[in-house]
C-alpha cells in the first residue's frame, strides 16, 4: 500500500519540527550556563566602559565632552540590554523543567511524524496524540511565563514561539482531518483480520 503524497509532507514538517524543538529543548537545559556566561560578557563590556570614562576624566589636559556622553550613552544601551536579557530565578527554573519535558514532547512529535510515512495499525492516532500533546504543552508553557513577573527579551521570545507553535500544530492538525485517511484504516481492518 502507497503511502499519500500527504503523508510524506507533513510526516518530513513533523520530523523537522520536532528537530528544531529538540535543539531548543537542550538550550533551555543549559539555560543557567547561557545566561552566566552572557552575564559575565556584558559585565566586561561594562567595566570596559566605566575605565574609559575615568580615564577621559582623570585625563585633566583633555576634556572631550562628546566622548564623554558618548561612554555615558554606551553604558546606558549596556545596561537595557542587560536588563532586557536578565532572567530572574522563576523563568529560569520553569525554561529548564520544560527543556526536559519538551525533550520528550519533540521526540513523540517526531515519531509521530516518521509513523505517519509508515502505514501502521496506530499511526493516525499517535499524530493526533503528538499534535494534541504539542498544542497543550505550549498552552501550558505560555500560561506559565505569562505568570513570571520578569518581562524581557526571553520570556517575550518564549511566548512568540509557543505561540507560533501552537498555529501551526492547529494547521497541521486540520490538514490531517480533511485528508482521506482510509489506506490507514483499511491496514488497520486488514491487520485485525490477520490469523494469530
Amino acid at each position: 500500500m502507497k503511502v499519500p503524497t500527504w503523508a510524506y509532507v507533513i510526516g518530513i514538517l513533523m520530523m523537522l519540527f520536532g528537530g528544531c524543538n529538540i535543539s531548543r529543548d537542550l538550550k533551555n537545559i543549559n539555560i543557567s550556563k547561557i545566561t552566566e556566561k552572557y552575564s559575565k560578557v556584558y559585565e566586561e563590556i561594562q567595566e570596559s566602559s566605566t575605565d574609559s570614562l575615568n580615564n577621559i576624566a582623570s585625563d585633566t589636559t583633555v576634556i572631550d565632552s562628546a566622548e564623554i556622553e558618548r561612554i555615558k550613552s554606551h553604558k546606558k544601551i549596556i545596561k537595557t540590554i542587560k536588563n532586557m536579557t536578565v532572567i530572574d530565578d522563576f523563568t529560569k527554573k520553569w525554561t529548564k523543567i520544560f527543556g526536559y519535558l519538551g525533550l520528550m514532547v519533540s521526540i513523540i512529535y517526531i515519531l509521530g511524524g516518521l509513523f505517519l510515512m509508515i502505514i501502521r495499525k496506530f499511526s493516525i492516532k499517535l499524530v493526533y496524540f503528538a499534535l494534541g500533546l504539542s498544542i497543550i504543552f505550549s498552552i501550558f508553557k505560555l500560561v506559565v511565563f505569562s505568570s513570571s513577573s520578569s518581562s524581557n527579551f526571553i520570556t517575550f521570545s518564549s511566548g512568540f514561539s509557543n505561540s507560533f507553535s501552537i498555529i501551526i500544530d492547529i494547521i497541521l492538525l486540520i490538514i490531517i482531518l480533511v485528508m482521506d485517511k482510509e489506506i490507514y484504516y483499511m491496514k488497520e481492518d486488514y491487520e485485525d483480520d490477520e490469523p494469530l
